[in-house]
């Protein structure tokens, strides 16, 4: 007789090694990005206390500012797919062997 339980626990194990610390990281994710664009935005400030842009101007650089964001954690979160994927396989891989003779 088949053990689903025992073998959905050693999927689940397989999974969590392969996935490791990549889901936790997401937060810090997030920071590294915005600290790559930290020099953007101190200029922006700049410009903006130094009266060489509108708050209007300052709006609209902060929306492409959001977009180069959005665009930055898009590729992390493709590379974050790409490691379930791989984690999934190797969890499917525990089922199949647990099935097939």
């Amino acid at each position: 007789m088949l053990d689903l339980e025992n073998t959905f626990d050693e999927m689940a194990s397989v999974f969590g090694e392969n996935i490791g610390e990549d889901v936790n990281n997401a937060a810090n994710l997030a920071k590294s990005v915005f600290l790559n664009n930290k020099e953007t935005l101190e200029e922006l400030h700049k410009l903006l206390q130094d009266g060489d842009i509108t708050q209007e101007e300052f709006a609209e650089e902060l929306k492409d500012q959001q977009a180069a964001f959005e665009a930055e954690m898009q590729v992390s979160i493709l590379a974050g797919k790409m490691v379930i994927q791989r984690a999934m396989d190797s969890a499917m891989n525990v089922l199949k062997q647990s099935v097939l003779p």
